[in-house]
This record gives structure tokens, sequence and C-alpha cells, in this order.
């Protein structure tokens, strides 16, 4: 896998973790996002871009996190929530949305054969 990869948190993934009432799932989230490379903080830009993917029909915080990481110039966002992924194909969000297992089999299969991402 491109050793450029880096992890991106932002003050959206925080905000939805500390509702979490398991602590333990909440603690190893924070962990995992403390090592974020990069965090985004929630800004005026945000806010506006994820009111238009609310219009699309995309939950609230689902919207933030696409916004988010849009924001960031990400290559791609990876998520396991379904429902996340069916209501980012309605939007014109600029990043793939994708699932992280079918990713990484795409990426696998790609380093295997030779070619780029």
């Amino acid at each position: 896998m491109d050793s450029n990869w880096i992890l991106i948190g932002s003050d959206v993934i925080r905000l939805e973790v500390s509702k979490n009432p398991d602590i333990v799932k909440k603690q190893k989230v924070f962990q995992l996002h403390d090592g974020s490379a990069l965090r985004i903080k929630y800004n005026q830009t945000i806010k506006s871009r994820s009111e238009q993917f609310r219009k699309c029909g995309v939950k609230l915080f689902d919207s933030l996190h696409m916004a988010s990481i849009e924001y960031a110039g990400a290559d791609v966002f990876l998520t396991t929530d379904a429902q996340l992924l069916k209501s980012s194909a309605r939007t014109d969000i600029q990043i793939r949305v994708e699932n992280p297992l079918s990713f990484y089999l795409e990426v696998l299969d790609n380093e295997q054969f030779g070619g780029n991402l």
C-alpha cells in the first residue's frame, strides 16, 4: 500500500464520538482519532457544504463528515456505514466514498497487477 496515506480526524468526529454512551468504544475511537496526522476544525465552509449535502437527504452528522473530509482535500472517505455510502451517491461530493474492505481489495488487486489508483 501507498506509504503516503494519512488518517484525518475532525472536530465533527470528536463531537459525535463524545455522544456514544459506550465508554470502552468511545475510548478506542478517541485513541485512534488522537493518532490522526491531520485534524480538521469545524468552520463556516464545512457548515455551508454540509447544508448542501443535507438538501440531498444526507443525515446531519454524515453531511458534516462528508463536508469535513472534502474540505481536507482527501482522495477517499472510508466508511462502513451503508446508509452513508448510499446517501453520498446522491450528492456531488468531490471525493470517493467507499467501504474500507472494498477499497482495500481494489488497492490490493491494483498493486498485484502493477496499476495505479
